[in-house]
């Protein structure tokens, strides 16, 4: 589940592959999104919030992230992120990650409602469980955390200089 920072709009994500727009005080499931994801039947994983973008991003059981617009409620842009499973999503600033049982994690900048893949980073041996970006000394940096480990680490450092 996600949320429109400004709207209170709020969005989940269904085993069926379903998403319903809840609305403040009552419940409207939106035929657009319905439609677009029943198609598939792959149930949605993760999901994140991009307010200062106006849209809200799915994971799917397949590798597939599909970003939607808060505003049109309409499918925006649709990734083959990862060969597996997505396993987790994060936004920052502007950026938002993915990671998946593939063992990669995937750094997408979002410039202009465009998002664009700044980095694709293999994790050898490991599957990559959640990754996070962050300010470390001011500068924004990916951290990750593995499946087979409680500690966090630098995936790559530095995104921005």
């Amino acid at each position: 589940m996600t949320s429109h920072d400004n709207t209170g709009v709020l969005v989940t994500g269904f085993e069926n592959g379903q998403i319903i727009v809840l609305d403040g005080d009552s419940e409207k499931t939106v035929s657009e999104l319905q439609q677009i994801d029943n198609e598939y039947n792959l149930p949605v994983v993760s999901m994140i919030s991009i307010s200062s973008k106006d849209a809200f991003v799915a994971g799917y059981l397949n590798g597939e992230i599909r970003v939607f617009s808060y505003t049109a409620l309409q499918l925006m842009y649709i990734y083959q992120a990862h060969l597996k499973s997505i396993t987790s999503l994060f936004a920052y600033e502007n950026y938002f990650v993915s990671t998946g049982d593939d063992a990669f994690v995937n750094v997408y900048k979002i410039d202009n409602n465009k998002f664009d893949i700044v980095r694709n980073i293999g994790v050898p041996n490991k599957n990559p469980v959640g990754a996070i970006l962050t300010k470390v000394h001011g500068k924004i940096s990916l951290l990750c955390c593995h499946f087979d480990s409680p500690m966090i680490g630098m995936c790559e450092g530095v995104l921005e200089k």
